[in-house]
C-alpha cells in the first residue's frame, strides 16, 4: 500500500506541474490576444503574434501528452499506452478514455491517481 501511495503521489505531482505549465501557456495566450487587439499593429506584427499562439497550441498538446516518467501518460485515463492528444489538420482528437485509475492505498481505500484529459482539456465550463 505504501508503494501505491507513493506512486499516486508521484503521478499527481507530475500532473500538477503539467497543469501549472498549461496555466502559464494560457496566460501568455491571453496576453497575446490583448496585445493583438491593438489597431496600430502591422500585418507583420499580427503574423508574429499568430505564430506565437500556434507555438503555444503545440505546447498545450505536448503537455497533454506528457507521461509520468514511468511510461504512463498522465491524461489518457486508463489507456496508458496511447498518445492522448493528436493534431490532425488543425483539429485536436482525444484517444484516451474518461475512466480514472483507482489505486488501493489502504485496506478498503482507493485514490484516483489523475484526472482524464477529456475532463481537463475538453470540457470547458462556461459562466
Amino acid at each position: 500500500y505504501e508503494r501505491n501511495a507513493s506512486l499516486v503521489g508521484h503521478r499527481l505531482q507530475f500532473q500538477e506541474h503539467a497543469l501549472g505549465d498549461v496555466g502559464d501557456a494560457l496566460t501568455r495566450a491571453r496576453e497575446l490576444a490583448v496585445q493583438g487587439n491593438n489597431a496600430t499593429l502591422s500585418q507583420s506584427d499580427r503574423a508574429s503574434l499568430a505564430q506565437e499562439i500556434l507555438a503555444l497550441r503545440r505546447d498545450l498538446i505536448s503537455i497533454g501528452n506528457r507521461d509520468d516518467g514511468n511510461g504512463r501518460t498522465l491524461f489518457a485515463g486508463t489507456r496508458h499506452a496511447v498518445v492522448p492528444f493528436t493534431d490532425t489538420a488543425g483539429s485536436v482528437g482525444y484517444a484516451g478514455d474518461d475512466t480514472r485509475n483507482a489505486v488501493d492505498v489502504a485496506p478498503g481505500q482507493s485514490v484516483e491517481d489523475a484526472d482524464t484529459g477529456s475532463a481537463v482539456f475538453l470540457r470547458v465550463r462556461t459562466g
